[in-house]
C-alpha cells in the first residue's frame, strides 16, 4: 500500500518506530488499510463518529454499494466522501475516483477544499499529490513492472448524462469508485450512466428531498443490493442543540423541512417548500386580523424594474396593506418620476421607504437621492442578520414574512385577492444549503422554469420586513445612523466577529 511511502506526516497511532515489533507494525498497517480506520490512523482525525465509521466500513469491500441520507451539516462530504477519496487513491495505485453532484459548486466548494486540506496534511506535492480544478492526481512512488502508476480523482457536474459515462476501472487492481453527492438533485439519467460504468465501489449521499427519483428508490426498495444509512442531526454532536431547537420552534416538529433537515426523512410531497403557503394566505384573506395602525407610520417597499418590466410599490400601515401600485415604463427617469409622485401622494418620508438595490436598483436609488429622496437601500444578496439560519437577506425577509402570514399577523386587505402576487409567493421554492441554512430559489432558476421575476412579492416583503415592521423591529435596532449594520459597527470596535458553533475535529460543519 502506498501509504508506507508518506513521510511528512505520520500518525502517532501507527507508531512505526524501531521499538515496535515487525509483526505489530504489519498489524497496524493492515488496520490502517481498512477504510473505517483510515481517518483516525492516517489522517489524524480523532473524533470520528460511529455512523461515519460504519458508512466507511461498508464502502471498504469491493463491489460495495452504499447510500447515505443525512441531516444537513452532518459532515457527510467533509468527512466521509473526502476520506474515501484519499483512501482509494492511496490504497489502489493507478485507480480512478469519479465525484459528481447536481451542481458543480457542490464538488468545487464543498468537497475539493476538504481534499486539499487532507492532502496538504499528507505532504501534498512533496509526496506525489497534485491538485487542480476538476482533477487530483497521486503518483505511486514505485513503478510496477516498469510502469508509473497514477491514481486520479475527477470532479464534474452531473448536468449532462454523457459526461457521467465513459469511465472505467483502472490500475492493476481494476478499481473505480463512483461518488454522487447531493444525490436527491441528480437526474435519473446520470445514475443510469453511472451503472454503465460498472464501478467497483459506489457511494450515494444526500440530505433527503421529495419522495421520488433514483436516490429515494434505493431506500424505498430496500432490496438488499445497497447498504443504506440514515443519520439524524442528533447523531452529530457538532450540530448545536440550540440550532435544532430553533428549527423546531420556527417550523414545528412535523413540518416537512424539519423532518428532512433534522430527521433525514424524505418529504411526502415533491420536496418543494415555499415561504408562503396558499392555505395560510387564503386564511388571512377570508379572516383578516384586526388592523393595528396606531403608533405606526406609513411604510413602503419598492421594487425597481427596467426595459418595460413591472415596477412595484407596496404601502402598509402597521400590519395592514394599504395599496399595491404597479406600472411598466421603459424610460428609467420617467419611472423615477412616477415613484416620486407616489411617495408624495401617500405622504411618505424617505426614511420609511425600503428599496431593492439589485439590478437597476442602485441607479434608481441614486436618481431618487439626486431628487431629494434618499430612501433606505436593501441588498437582498447581502449577509443575513441571523446568518446562522439564512444564506442572505432575501431568504431571511421572505421566510419571516411567510411566518407572519402563517401566524395571521398580516391584514392583506383587497391586495389579498391579487392572484399574480399569490402565485409569485407560492412559486418560489425554499431550500437548505450544505450548512443547513435556508435559501431561496434564484431568479435565474425561476426564469428557467418559465416564471417571471417576483416583483410584487419582493415589494411586499420589503414593505413589511425591509426594516420597520412590528415583527421586524430588530432590523431597525440593527441599523445605525450611518446605515451600517450593528455587526459592522461592533467589528470596528472589537475586531472581526467569528460565527458561533464548534466544528467537528478534522472537518468543518456542513457538507
Amino acid at each position: 500500500m502506498a501509504v508506507k511511502q508518506i513521510k511528512r506526516k505520520k500518525s502517532p497511532s501507527l507508531g512505526m518506530g524501531s521499538h515496535i515489533p515487525a509483526w505489530k507494525q504489519r498489524k497496524l498497517l493492515e488496520e490502517a488499510q481498512q477504510l473505517k480506520n483510515f481517518p483516525k490512523m492516517m489522517l489524524g482525525l480523532r473524533d470520528t463518529y460511529p455512523w461515519q465509521e460504519a458508512v466507511l466500513g461498508a464502502l471498504n469491500e469491493k463491489h460495495s454499494k452504499v447510500a447515505l441520507k443525512a441531516a444537513n451539516g452532518s459532515g457527510k462530504t467533509s468527512m466521509v466522501a473526502a476520506s474515501a477519496v484519499i483512501w482509494h487513491m492511496l490504497r489502489w495505485p493507478g485507480s480512478l475516483v469519479v465525484c459528481t453532484a447536481g451542481v458543480y459548486r457542490q464538488v468545487a466548494d464543498a468537497l475539493w477544499p476538504h481534499l486539499r486540506k487532507m492532502i496538504n496534511g499528507l505532504g501534498g506535492e512533496e509526496n506525489g499529490f497534485s491538485i487542480k480544478d476538476g482533477e487530483i492526481r497521486y503518483v505511486y512512488p514505485k513503478k510496477v513492472d516498469g510502469q508509473e502508476l497514477i491514481s486520479r480523482c475527477i470532479g464534474f457536474s452531473a448536468s449532462n448524462p454523457e459526461k457521467a459515462e465513459g469511465w472505467h476501472v483502472q490500475g492493476p487492481s481494476n478499481d473505480l469508485m463512483y461518488i454522487v453527492d447531493e444525490a436527491k438533485a441528480v437526474p435519473d439519467g446520470i445514475f443510469q450512466s453511472m451503472e454503465r460504468c460498472q464501478p467497483t465501489r459506489t457511494l450515494l449521499m444526500s440530505s433527503p428531498g421529495g419522495s421520488s427519483g433514483y436516490f429515494y428508490d434505493v431506500f424505498r426498495r430496500n432490496d438488499g443490493k445497497w447498504s443504506t444509512f440514515t443519520v439524524t442531526a442528533y447523531d452529530c454532536p457538532h450540530i448545536r442543540k440550540e440550532w435544532i431547537d430553533e428549527q423546531m420552534a420556527r417550523w414545528g416538529e412535523g413540518h416537512p423541512l424539519v423532518r428532512s433537515m433534522i430527521y433525514a426523512e424524505f418529504m411526502e410531497d415533491d420536496g418543494s417548500l415555499t415561504a408562503v403557503k396558499t392555505a395560510d394566505w387564503q386564511k388571512v384573506v377570508s379572516g383578516p386580523p384586526k388592523e393595528e395602525t396606531d403608533g405606526h407610520r406609513l411604510t413602503a417597499g419598492c421594487d425597481f424594474s427596467a426595459g418595460g418590466d413591472e415596477s412595484v410599490m407596496v404601502v402598509r400601515h402597521g400590519n395592514t396593506v394599504k395599496g399595491l401600485i404597479r406600472w411598466r415604463d421603459k424610460d428609467t427617469m420617467a419611472s423615477v418620476g412616477r415613484f416620486i409622485a407616489e411617495f408624495r401622494k401617500w405622504k411618505l418620508k424617505a426614511e420609511d421607504i425600503y428599496a431593492d438595490v439589485g439590478g437597476m436598483g442602485v441607479v434608481m436609488c441614486d436618481a431618487l437621492r439626486a431628487e431629494g429622496w434618499d430612501v433606505r437601500r436593501v441588498n437582498f444578496g447581502e449577509r443575513a442578520i441571523r446568518d446562522d439560519q439564512f444564506v442572505n437577506r432575501a431568504a431571511e425577509m421572505w421566510i419571516e414574512f411567510g411566518r407572519m402570514v402563517e401566524e395571521g399577523k398580516v391584514n392583506l386587505g383587497p391586495v389579498g385577492t391579487d392572484e399574480v402576487l399569490l402565485q409569485q409567493f407560492v412559486s418560489r421554492k425554499v431550500r437548505t444549503n450544505g450548512k443547513g441554512k435556508l435559501t431561496l430559489e434564484g431568479k435565474d432558476e425561476l426564469r428557467a422554469r418559465g416564471i417571471n421575476s417576483p416583483d410584487r412579492a419582493d415589494a411586499m416583503v420589503l414593505a413589511f420586513c425591509g426594516g420597520g415592521g412590528k415583527r421586524m423591529d430588530e432590523y431597525m435596532k440593527a441599523l445605525g445612523e450611518d446605515g451600517r449594520s450593528l455587526l459592522e459597527r461592533m467589528e470596528d470596535e472589537l475586531g472581526a466577529i467569528e460565527p458561533e458553533g464548534v466544528a467537528l475535529a478534522g472537518c468543518e460543519v456542513g457538507g
